[in-house]
């Protein structure tokens, strides 16, 4: 039987199969709780953490949302401490690739990937838009012939999304 109502019974459940996997179809499977559910969950507490309210504002069902927000966070870092150790055990032993993605991502101004430049792309049947980085070919030229790659990569992007939807649908 699936569980559609959110107790903290539910919430240990689902914090301690998150631990010990990183997919969250197979911890909500093992807890008995439909993916779709969980989302709902998800979303329902992050548009409640939005809000800001004083904890005496809420009532024991939000409160609920709110730990299970605050739980599954916590829960998704522990499931990563074992790649950490792994990964900091091979930096340890003198692997310089390892050591070098760290870097990168701890202390991205000084050892980030100097090929990246941040793009907008807008989709327009929706008007919608949104920013994303992209990782770019060395060049030697200047900006302006960046931008021009930039953009006609976003337009063979664009043509072929749209391909293969027409291809699909």
């Amino acid at each position: 039987m699936k569980v559609r109502v959110l107790t903290k019974k539910v919430i240990t459940d689902l914090e301690k199969y998150i631990s010990q996997t990183t997919s969250i179809k197979i911890a909500c499977g093992c807890a008995g709780i439909p993916q779709s559910t969980f989302f709902y969950w998800q979303k329902q507490a992050k548009e409640l953490e939005e809000m800001d309210l004083e904890p005496e504002e809420l009532s024991e069902d939000e409160r609920l949302l709110l730990e299970l927000l605050e739980r599954v966070d916590v829960a998704k870092a522990k499931s990563c401490k074992p790649a950490i150790d792994t990964v900091m055990k091979a930096i340890k032993n003198g692997d310089a690739n390892q050591a070098a993605r760290l870097l990168s991502r701890r202390m991205p101004e000084e050892f980030g990937d100097w090929n990246r430049k941040e793009v907008t792309i807008k989709q327009e049947i929706t008007e919608e838009s949104s920013t994303g980085i992209a990782l770019i070919p060395s060049m030697s030229s200047g900006d302006g012939d960046l931008d021009a790659l930039l953009q006609q990569q976003q337009s063979e992007a664009l043509h072929l999304a749209k391909t293969r939807t027409e291809e699909l649908g």
